[in-house]
């Protein structure tokens, strides 16, 4: 994973796709990255944590430099997720992680004391655990959507959660009204779309950048809530569900046959290269969907005009079009569909 990883920066930088935030910070990740040592122990995020996709603290940007899109920062691990410690750097500020969706380097600081499986069961699914259904914060500690925790409910309502620390963990109460559910939700449509209607307006961000959720993110944290795992990727979402079509090659006019078809066998994930949307059915015979979105393009005499959104939103398959990216129904090429066919 090390080598394949620095193979593939090493070009970008040398193609000059990619360019430091401070020259030679990437030759001293790298140098970290070779004198890394093995570990192998189990623990839990205890504070939001970028993770780098190598072990330095600056960034990687195309140019001009757009600090919303640092190529360093391969997602965010949220409070309460597990990890799987693989390795260790510079003599142990670095951790590399297996976060279950995605690989890379966070900081010491950021992970709990080391435990076991059968002290971090909760957290991974298994005895009485509530999971989050609604981003909040308690004590200062953002805790997001789809995070699970050691829970107790109350005989007046109130939750007892267990809260993971960088010292080991502790117990806070939360009122019978917080946005928690014991175990994991009833996976039905008008759930998820409840809960997805509930993120409109909220803060697209690349990575995680400033707690912003990017379109994988979303669906991600989205699912979490009701047991189910995705990968962190789009392209491995598409891949997700009970089954999976593809649109590759079709008319806008069949595919938005096969995404009615869809529908109405369960809840359908959409897919375009670099980007994965929910399905939300027609109005008017005019089909929708929401999705986290950055930008997109709209036409204009003198050329196409970059539109930043920056923010959960729902849109009808003709964004983009007449323009050189062309319209959403032109480029989806996946459907992945959670239900029978």
């Amino acid at each position: 994973e090390f080598a394949e990883r620095i193979a593939w920066l090493d070009a970008k930088l040398a193609s000059e796709t990619y360019h430091e935030a401070r020259p030679g910070s990437y030759a001293e990740a790298k140098a970290r990255i070779a004198s890394s040592t093995p570990v192998d122990q189990l623990q839990v995020i205890a504070k939001e944590a970028d993770i780098r996709c190598v072990p330095m603290t600056e960034g990687l940007f195309t140019s001009p430099p757009d600090l919303a899109f640092d190529r360093n920062r391969c997602s965010r691990a949220h409070i309460g997720e597990v990890v799987r410690v693989l390795g260790s750097a510079d003599e142990g500020v670095w951790r590399y992680v297996h976060v279950g969706h995605s690989v890379g380097w966070v900081h010491r600081a950021t992970l709990s004391t080391p435990g076991d499986i059968a002290s971090l069961n909760a957290h991974l699914g298994e005895g009485p655990y509530a999971v989050i259904t609604d981003d909040m914060e308690v004590d200062g500690l953002p805790l997001r959507m789809g995070r699970r925790f050691p829970a107790e409910r109350h005989t007046d309502g109130s939750w007892s959660l267990e809260i993971p620390t960088e010292a080991g963990s502790r117990k806070v109460t939360l009122p019978s009204d917080a946005p928690l559910h014991m175990g994991a939700m009833p996976f039905t449509r008008a759930n998820l779309f409840r809960l997805a209607f509930e993120r409109l307006g909220e803060p697209y961000g690349w990575g995680g950048y400033r707690g912003g959720r990017d379109c994988s993110r979303l669906l991600l944290d989205l699912f979490s809530v009701f047991g189910i795992q995705l990968g962190r990727h789009s392209l491995v979402q598409a891949e997700a569900g009970s089954y999976s079509i593809d649109l590759e090659g079709l008319s806008p006019s069949d595919k938005r046959r096969a995404l009615r078809k869809a529908g109405e066998s369960g809840i359908v994930l959409v897919y375009m290269p670099g980007h994965i949307m929910l399905h939300l059915g027609e109005v008017d015979a005019r089909p929708y969907a929401l999705s986290s979105i950055s930008e997109f393009l709209t036409p204009c005499s003198d050329g196409d005009q970059v539109v930043r959104l920056d923010r959960v939103s729902v849109s009808d398959y003709t964004l983009g079009r007449h323009t050189e990216r062309s319209a959403f129904i032109e480029r989806i090429t996946k459907l992945a569909i959670f239900g029978g066919p």
